[in-house]
Parts: structure tokens; C-alpha cells; sequence
């Protein structure tokens, strides 16, 4: 699957309604997005692996709360929750 294909709203809302394989597809498909996010706290006393672990927490906090109905794109939402758990 593509990562267009992996952001789909189908497989967003076969995420929400439980479905484990693909809350796990869209988790591994979005880490680089927390990777990149993490670098940008690097040199603050926290090592960079513990940093991506924390992200790891926001995106998977963002997956779980994120409104399917609200019109914005997977990534959009998830951004300032991972960001929030890494401050």
C-alpha cells in the first residue's frame, strides 16, 4: 500500500472502529512524520530515541481521538498532539 493509500479515510475509519492491522499500518506509515518532529527537540537534554517513543505516544493519542468527519487530513491533526506530548 501506498501512503496515500495507508491515510485513506477507509483505512482511518477501519483504524477507529478497531480494526488492529490498520491502526498498526497508519502508526509504522506516520513515524516518520514523529521522527521529524522529534528533531526538532534534539540538544535539550533528551536523547533523540526516547523523543521519537514519546511522538510515538501523541500519534497514537492522535489516531485514537482523531474526527473523521472534521475535514482535515490525518497528518494536520496529529502534528500539534505529537508536538504537545514531546513538550
Amino acid at each position: 500500500m501506498t501512503f496515500a493509500e495507508i491515510n485513506a479515510p477507509e483505512q482511518l475509519k477501519k483504524a477507529k472502529e478497531g480494526d488492529r492491522a490498520a491502526f498498526d499500518r497508519i502508526i509504522a506509515a506516520n513515524l516518520g512524520l514523529v521522527r521529524s518532529i522529534a528533531s526538532r527537540f534534539t540538544g535539550r537534554g533528551t536523547e533523540y530515541e526516547d523523543l521519537v517513543q514519546i511522538g510515538s505516544i501523541g500519534l497514537i493519542k492522535a489516531l485514537k481521538n482523531f474526527d473523521l468527519g472534521a475535514g482535515t487530513c490525518f497528518s494536520t491533526y496529529a502534528v500539534p498532539m505529537v508536538t504537545g506530548e514531546i513538550k
